[in-house]
Parts: C-alpha cells; sequence; structure tokens
C-alpha cells in the first residue's frame, strides 16, 4: 500500500477546514458542483484517491477491531463527557 505525498492538497487539518469553507459557501452556482474536468479541485482528487487506496475489505475490518472493541479504556457518562470537551 503506497503513502500520499506529504505534499499533497489536505496535508493539514487546517487546509481541509479552508476546503470545506470554499466548498460549502453560500451562493455557489450549480456548474461549480461536481466538477469531473482534469481540472478539479485537487483537494477533490486526493480526497477520492486516499478513498479508493484505503477503504478495502481487510482495512475496514482492522478499524473496526481497533475502535468497536470495548478495550480502550472505561469512562463514566461524565468522564466522558469532561473529555469529550477537551477537542476543540
Amino acid at each position: 500500500m503506497s503513502r500520499v505525498a506529504d505534499n499533497g492538497p489536505l496535508k493539514q487539518l487546517d487546509d481541509w477546514d479552508d476546503f470545506v469553507a470554499t466548498r460549502y459557501r453560500q451562493g455557489k452556482q450549480e456548474d461549480e458542483f461536481r466538477n469531473y474536468e482534469a481540472d478539479a479541485n485537487p483537494g477533490v482528487t486526493q480526497f477520492y484517491r486516499e478513498n479508493h487506496a484505503h477503504q478495502t475489505f481487510d482495512f475496514v475490518i482492522k478499524k473496526k477491531a481497533e475502535y468497536c472493541s470495548l478495550n480502550r479504556g472505561k469512562k463514566s457518562v461524565w468522564e466522558m463527557a469532561e473529555y469529550l470537551n477537551t477537542f476543540g
């Protein structure tokens, strides 16, 4: 499995936030959506490339085993609420 180069269009979380802000701005014209041409937004191209490269059956099974098992620790409802408040 190959890794995407670090200089890809969505290498930083801030890049994603900026991309989303421009993609979903109000007043966008219909012809600005779903550009399948070669000059399409590189962020869209990168997003689909990564999804197709990584969303395999084996990948999903591995992530399901990693995140859906109940062995990541215990917290009360209040402890979890406090923990979620730490995300910005």
